[in-house]
């Protein structure tokens, strides 16, 4: 599921979650692991999108090793 998608799924639990007729100390309780959701996974996106794996090269290294590009003209 991409990550928008997912948004906005949690943002409309969000909506409908006081409306539920939950205790009061549940609806807390959902709530505070909605956001602990929320937080673990953006921790874990950001994760994948910056730091690079083990045994890839990073971007600097990258960039060192591309060829450059040459056009041909008449």
């Amino acid at each position: 599921m991409r990550d928008y998608a997912l948004y906005l799924w949690i943002g409309g639990w969000l909506l409908i979650l006081p409306f539920l007729g939950f205790p009061g100390s549940w609806k807390d309780s959902l709530l505070v692991l909605t956001a602990v959701f929320i937080i673990v996974h953006s921790l874990v996106g950001y994760r994948r999108y910056r730091l690079p794996r083990a045994g890839e090269p990073t971007t600097e290294a990258k960039e060192q090793h591309t060829p450059p590009v040459t056009t041909e003209t008449e």
